[in-house]
């Protein structure tokens, strides 16, 4: 009641859309924009705009939200016992597919220009930050999500991935700089 943050984002699934495919995702058919930081939209008709805010308010959970990058239901069950974070909502992402490989014998070096390379990774960066994660969880294959840790370090989002110590499992934060 007196909070002066009065910020309900709207749904995920809608940022960065705009016109036709603005209003298949929502259902208003005066839908026109939706900035990809969700905290503005425009429509055509007065009844869109409130009905939008209806919707948003009905989704909107100031749940902690932890990422969980193609790790299994069973890093999912461990992720939830994390110290502060026993409410967070676990999002299911999966790991992009590796690039075309050039392979010589065993070895094996992407076959994309740099350029290319870096902006695949912003891509997958981009659609991680759009749950505001408090953590990602990157799953068993590090190879597939070095990049992404690396960029998501960069912006300080704690990284976490599964070990096992004494034969049991633990979440592990893994280090900046790392």
């Amino acid at each position: 009641e007196y909070s002066m943050n009065y910020k309900c984002n709207f749904p995920v699934e809608w940022l960065g859309l705009e016109n036709e495919e603005l209003a298949a995702a929502t259902g208003l058919k005066s839908a026109g924009f939706c900035h990809k930081g969700g905290f503005l939209m425009t429509t055509g008709e007065l009844a869109d705009a409130v009905q939008a805010c209806h919707i948003s308010m009905e989704q909107f959970q100031e749940k902690p939200v932890i990422v969980n990058l193609g790790g299994t239901e069973e890093a999912d069950e461990l992720l939830v016992q994390l110290p502060g974070v026993s409410s967070a909502k676990v999002v299911h992402l999966e790991f992009p597919e590796l690039p075309e490989l050039e392979i010589q014998g065993i070895y094996g070096e992407a076959a994309l220009e740099k350029q290319e390379w870096k902006c695949l990774i912003k891509e997958q960066v981009k659609k991680i930050l759009k749950y505001k994660p408090e953590a990602v969880f990157a799953g068993e294959n590090l190879f597939a999500a070095y990049p992404i840790v690396h960029s998501l370090r960069k912006k300080h989002i704690p990284v976490l991935t599964l070990v096992q110590k004494d034969g049991k499992k633990l979440i592990v934060r893994i280090p900046s700089g790392s």
